[in-house]
């Protein structure tokens, strides 16, 4: 799982300050519709590039071109962008751009890494309506399952200390195989996936209530969303994730301070 960032280190987003990348990046909204979006190619039979615009991450969009291929954005107005984000496989190299008159074309964002899945580049606060997004794949092609672009949501706090990171916290639910002799015949495995929780303390209410609650929205919902939790530190360590618990703030008692603390899934694909 990767992530590319700007060299400022202080980047901002949607909280509306400038907050340094020791803090985590959450990337849930998206300008990303079925209207504003196409491709260079129609994709493979049965996978559409409408599909990147599901949660799910079995509707893919599925290339079969070695060569290259263009997704092509036209947002309608000009929009402000710092993050694109994306599941995919067999991808070895991205790159966008961006133009303010859908004619001269501008590269914000590269990355070159066919090793990982779930991907996260985090760039200057950008303005504008035109994007185009370049994908190389390897020699079967690739697919994509999810794709967004838009402002991502800088937490308040940092976390480290008591954080268990959600790449390293992989939950495995096997069968064990065995004889009636008892000998070992190997393990069946069931289902496995990406486990963690995030515990932020002393979010000041106002903050809260303006930044953090549409988050807490969209994700009741059902709706999927990218976490860099420390992407100056590990920048590798970006999930792909769905909400598995209620997400319920509390006051601290402290001036007017908040709390909350919240769980996901993410998705593993290794």
């Amino acid at each position: 799982m990767s992530i590319v960032i700007s060299q400022n280190l202080y980047l901002a987003a949607a909280s509306g300050s400038a907050l340094p990348l020791t803090h985590a990046r959450i990337g849930y909204q998206s300008h990303l519709t079925a209207s504003v979006i196409s491709s260079s190619e129609s994709g493979d039979t049965g996978y559409p590039l409408d599909n990147i615009l599901t949660t799910q991450t079995f509707e893919v969009f599925k290339s079969t071109t070695t060569n290259g291929t263009v997704i092509s954005i036209d947002l309608l107005s000009a929009q402000a962008i710092d993050y694109i984000a994306m599941v995919g496989k067999n991808i070895s190299t991205y790159l966008l751009y961006y133009s303010i008159d859908g004619i001269t074309y501008t590269k914000i964002s590269e990355l070159n890494d066919s090793s990982k899945v779930s991907k996260m580049g985090l760039f200057e606060e950008t303005t504008a309506r035109y994007w185009r997004l370049a994908i190389l794949g390897d020699t079967n092609g690739f697919n994509i399952a999810n794709l967004k672009l838009g402002l991502s949501l800088a937490m308040y706090r940092p976390i480290y200390g008591g954080h268990a990171p959600l790449t390293l916290s992989r939950t495995t639910i096997k069968k064990p195989n065995i004889s009636e002799g008892g000998e070992f015949l190997g393990s069946t495995v069931i289902r496995k996936g990406l486990n963690t929780s995030y515990d932020y303390q002393h979010l000041p209410a106002d903050w809260y209530r303006q930044y953090f609650d549409p988050f807490v929205q969209h994700v009741e919902s059902g709706n999927t969303f990218y976490m860099a939790w420390r992407p100056e530190d590990y920048p590798l360590e970006v999930g792909y994730c769905l909400s598995n618990s209620e997400i319920t703030p509390s006051n601290m008692g402290v001036r007017d301070l908040m709390q909350v603390n919240f769980s996901v899934v993410g998705y593993d694909a290794s």
